[in-house]
């Protein structure tokens, strides 16, 4: 008897998130969530179903993070690690940072 092929299983874990305030929207004014999410960019996903609109501010046309947002992970800028596609556990905290310019 022939067993079943299997997928290869993708867990989803939940580590807290942080937005900047700039990123939040006027619905959403907790700084903190709890996003179920393996990936950098599917956290981003996730996010968006959320706060419409949060993937196009940091994403670029490409797919790939916009220059002026910074990403960090247990406050390792993921641009050092796998980028979007660095991977997250329960214990992560992701901060989404917009870069801040002026004079």
């Amino acid at each position: 008897m022939r067993s079943a092929a299997r997928s290869p299983r993708v867990e989803r874990v939940s580590p807290r998130v942080r937005l900047a305030a700039a990123l939040r929207g006027g619905d959403a004014p907790d700084e903190h969530a709890v996003v179920a999410a393996a990936t950098v960019r599917e956290l981003i996903d996730v996010l968006d179903r959320a706060r419409p609109g949060l993937r196009d501010y940091v994403l670029d046309h490409a797919g790939g993070l916009q220059r002026f947002v910074n990403i960090f992970r247990n406050d390792e800028d993921i641009s050092y690690l796998d980028g979007l596609e660095t991977s997250l556990s329960p214990d992560d905290e992701v901060c989404l940072i917009p870069a801040i310019a002026g004079g």
